[in-house]
């Protein structure tokens, strides 16, 4: 299985990452892992998959040349390109968001995590599927 994950550069729960990647892995077997090459989930998730013999497809935002556009037009090119079967969101900001979108608009199911206290250590996952 493909799987794109997405989440904020300041996301640092890397007993999170592990444990839901783990699960996926168990249960679907993750054959590559796309991410865009950011710090925070994106690193976490590369690091895990790394550590696990999972090769990683990174997509890095050129900012140089694009600016504050840089992170959505990369979103835009690392869905095209990598066309994952399932995607993990983990919590993030204006990107993270521009993600789950694309990946509603492009019906690939979604794992959102989403914080369950504003001390924003614990979260809580939720499973979109196109169709529900």
């Amino acid at each position: 299985m493909r799987v794109l994950v997405t989440g904020g550069r300041y996301f640092n729960l890397v007993d999170e990452v592990h444990r839901v990647l783990s699960r996926v892995h168990q249960k679907h077997g993750i054959e590559e892992l796309g991410e865009g090459w950011a710090t925070g989930a994106d690193e976490l998730c590369r690091l895990w998959a790394l550590a696990h013999g999972i090769p990683v497809a990174s997509y890095e935002a050129n900012w140089k040349t694009f600016g504050g556009r840089a992170g959505i037009m990369r979103n835009a090119s690392m869905l095209r390109a990598f066309k994952p079967d399932l995607a993990i969101a983990f919590p993030g900001g204006d990107g993270t968001r521009d993600m789950r979108y694309r990946l509603r608009e492009a019906r690939v199911p979604t794992m959102v995590g989403r914080f369950t206290d504003t001390s924003e250590t614990a979260l809580a996952w939720d499973l979109w599927r196109p169709g529900h």
